[in-house]
């Protein structure tokens, strides 16, 4: 379920600290945003919502009801705890 309302490419075999070393990478800093991500995608589909009839003729019904969609996944993946989003600092090692 959270891939389906994660990002494009989400999946991955192991986490992102063991996939960064195995690119030799050292990871320097790991910031949870999630809780800020969840208040920007929520205040996101509400402005979607509230502009519907001015964004269905310029993206078109399909991909208006297809975002609107994968946004509601997403919301929900993260409130139960299946979506985390992280912002990571790295360097070469």
């Amino acid at each position: 379920r959270a891939l389906e309302a994660g990002p494009a490419f989400a999946a991955a075999d192991t986490d992102y600290p063991t996939l960064l070393r195995s690119a030799r990478w050292a990871l320097l800093e790991r910031i949870d945003v999630t809780d800020d991500y969840l208040s920007t995608l929520t205040a996101l589909m509400r402005e979607w919502d509230t502009r519907s009839d001015d964004l269905i003729p310029i993206v078109g019904e399909k991909a208006f009801a297809e975002q609107r969609e994968n946004r509601f996944r997403a919301r929900e993946a993260i409130k139960r705890g299946l979506l985390r989003r992280s912002l990571i600092s790295a360097r070469r090692s």
